[in-house]
């Protein structure tokens, strides 16, 4: 079944059992401390699983490229002129490092824009840095937007 989605939809899919589980996992916690029942060890142990496989997903940073890609196009669609993309990015308060540094400017013939979008930690040690390039043509319009990760330790 999962085969013919895309993997958007397959990733959809997983947050919403995700949620589900952890949704569920917390009522049947709250209704056994309302009715005094005892709550076993191992339902922690499960509750705990559940809960922090649920908390990782709360992340965007961590969602797929092309959901982030998406999210950015929400902000910056293509075919928006170079100079336009320039100021969003600039303004955009959740992209902490850009290239060049401080304030982007668009020259003519300027093929992209890099900047990053944030950093998160994986494993509780390896660093991973989340950065996207907008593209632009010939004629300066945006006509793509890649994310890039590099990782760290």
């Amino acid at each position: 079944m999962l085969s013919n989605l895309s993997e958007d939809a397959t990733y959809a899919i997983i947050l919403i059992i995700v949620f589900s589980l952890v949704l569920i996992t917390m009522l049947i916690y709250l209704w056994m401390k309302k009715s005094g029942k005892e709550i076993k060890r191992w339902f922690k142990i499960i509750m705990f699983f559940v809960l922090l496989t649920g908390v990782r997903h709360l992340n965007p940073l961590r969602w797929p490229d092309a959901a982030i890609r998406g999210m950015i196009l929400l902000h910056t669609p293509i075919g928006m002129s170079g100079e336009d993309v320039a100021r969003r990015v600039d303004n955009m308060p959740l992209w902490t490092w850009r290239e060049p540094p401080r304030h982007v400017y668009f020259e003519p013939g300027r093929r992209s824009i890099l900047a990053s979008i944030g950093r998160y930690r994986m494993y509780f040690a390896v660093g991973v840095l989340v950065e996207a390039r907008w593209r632009f043509d010939e004629d300066g319009y945006l006509f793509d937007v890649v994310i890039q990760r590099s990782v760290s330790l």
